[in-house]
């Protein structure tokens, strides 16, 4: 009778054997878990990482821009304080240039009384060369 088996003998085997064969799949999957966690946490941790990396960059970005505007921002004043000189010299030589217009129309006047005041002085010597 060794070799029969009773059903009563059966039922705790098949009942072991359910368990460890629960206890084989329940153990992979906690370990596909813990693998899948893990790599959650390597893509979370990486996240980061990279969101800390390109706020510095920013900031850097920024810091270098603030530091250009003001740089440019002093050139323009600059150019402003030249333009301002230039056109104050621009002013300063129209003005000029007009009085020296208005000399000259004078100075063209004036000639053109010398010139004939000249032109009757001329005649006045050529009458006074014919006259004996």
């Amino acid at each position: 009778m060794d070799d029969v088996i009773t059903e009563s003998e059966m039922r705790p085997r098949k009942k072991n054997h359910y368990k460890k064969g629960m206890h084989k799949k329940s153990s992979k999957t906690v370990i596909y878990v813990v693998i899948i966690l893990v790599w959650l946490g390597f893509i979370a941790y990486g996240a980061m990482k990279a969101k800390d990396y390109i706020d510095v960059s920013i900031k850097n970005v920024e810091q270098a821009n603030a530091i250009s505007l003001k740089a440019i921002n002093e050139q323009v004043l600059d150019l402003k304080a030249e333009i301002v000189a230039l056109r104050e010299s621009i002013e300063a030589t129209d003005s000029s240039l007009s009085s020296t217009g208005r000399l000259q129309e004078s100075i063209d006047v004036q000639l053109s009384a010398l010139n004939n005041r000249l032109q009757e002085l001329e005649a006045s010597l050529k009458i006074l060369k014919e006259a004996p």
